[in-house]
């Protein structure tokens, strides 16, 4: 189970593939299709056709399912109430598989042979931007639920992205603790995703003229960190900042105890796993907090929850659902928008979003675009989290701060 749910953190994985690489993966054998109703949809009849690709299988099914969830929920919806323009939407579903040579041949399937109108995917930030690339060359509207790297819409026209940029969860997480501790530490997994964190953190920290007491890595899988624990313990750490999974969160959550000495962890949603609590049990109560993008005093929250209940006979746990049905449904405006499926006009529309009240985000976020910006990096749309009772809940970031001066 480890192994698996390390993996999983890749939604938020810089994958170190070269420029020249990842164009030749991604574009293999793609031709154009961009522009006119030339979707599978036709000049306005039959259904809107969009391609859906996420991590189905392997490590990071819990991401692609809990992205098909949300998507699906948000197209009933639609379907229910009469389609859009008359017309239903009808989802292609493929799965990538967390590899991006998969996405390449998914990508090509999807504007070629499918044809259709406009695609949601990428689970994480290297198929994604694979995903990304051949959006671009084809002229078709894309939109990337939750993988979250900067660079994936850097420069792109026909891309975007809905979950909130990870420099923003790493600058969220850092002034937090830089406002309510003085020797911050920095732990993070020993891959590219915890490595690339670490270097966010440290960029912040000094532009606050702030030096960490230690920066230390663990290994995916670990059995035992105290080693490392006592690094921090050693440096008198009072929080550790910490881009790292659930089940590694759970591990150092136990050998703190065996340690007795409990820093707070602070980390990013890449800890927003149920394998967390599974793993961590009462060692992971109110510790450690995380960021995500769930919002539980929301009225579109618990809305949200009573339709996916329904649905699924089950609650969402983490915001990967709900950025899925977004996802969707600001796929549903730009077609609104544009009266069909013209891929040109669609982008436009989506690329005019202004302010949209999305189901995920701290409560009064919203969700705005421009041709300078097709990414969300506001840090003040996330929601602090911990577990509490078993379960994931709104932290009380009053009572985090006084258990841990």
């Amino acid at each position: 189970m480890d192994e698996a749910w390390v993996r999983a953190i890749n939604r938020r994985h810089f994958l170190r593939l070269s420029g020249a690489s990842l164009a030749g993966a991604a574009l293999l054998g793609v031709t154009g299709c961009g522009g006119g109703e030339s979707g599978g949809g036709g000049q306005g009849e039959g259904p809107i056709s969009l391609g859906l690709s996420g991590a189905l299988t392997g490590g990071d099914a819990i991401l692609g399912q809990t992205q098909r969830e949300g998507v699906q929920l948000a197209v009933d919806k639609i379907n229910e109430g009469g389609g859009i323009q008359g017309r239903q939407i009808e989802l292609v579903t493929e799965d990538e598989a967390n590899d991006p040579s998969r996405m390449a041949e998914i990508a090509q399937k999807f504007v070629t042979r499918d044809q259709v109108d406009a695609i949601i995917g990428g689970t994480n930030d290297g198929t994604a931007q694979v995903l990304a690339q051949v959006a671009e060359q084809s002229q078709v509207p894309l939109i990337i639920p939750f993988a979250n790297g900067d660079q994936i819409t850097r420069g792109k026209k026909w891309s975007f992205q809905v979950d909130v940029a990870s420099t923003a969860f790493v600058q969220g997480i850092v002034d937090f603790a830089t406002e309510n501790f003085d020797r911050i530490g920095i732990v993070y997994d020993d891959n590219a995703f915890g490595q690339a964190d670490r270097d966010f953190a440290l960029e912040d920290l000094k532009a606050v003229n702030v030096e960490p007491v230690e920066v230390i890595s663990i290994p995916n899988e670990g059995r035992d960190y105290t080693p490392q624990l006592s690094q921090f313990r050693d440096a008198d750490a009072q929080v550790l900042v910490a881009p790292i999974s659930g089940t590694n969160a759970a591990q150092l959550r136990k050998d703190m105890t065996r340690l007795n000495y409990e820093p707070l962890i602070a980390g990013p949603n890449s800890l927003a796993f149920q394998s967390m609590i599974d793993v961590g049990g009462e060692f992971v109560e109110r510790n450690p907090l995380l960021e995500d993008v769930i919002d539980e005093t929301k009225p579109e929250v618990k809305k949200f929850q009573e339709k996916f209940r329904a649905a699924y006979d089950k609650e969402a746990t983490s915001g990967f659902e709900l950025l899925g049905y977004d996802a969707m449904n600001i796929m549903a405006y730009g077609l609104k928008q544009a009266k069909g499926t013209d891929k040109a006009k669609v982008r436009d529309s989506i690329e005019g979003l202004s302010n949209y009240e999305a189901v995920s985000g701290k409560k009064g976020s919203t969700i705005s675009y421009s041709p300078e910006d097709h990414r969300r990096a506001n840090p003040q749309d996330l929601v602090w989290r911990w577990v509490d009772g078993g379960e994931f809940a709104n932290a009380n970031l009053d009572q985090v701060v006084e258990a841990h001066q």
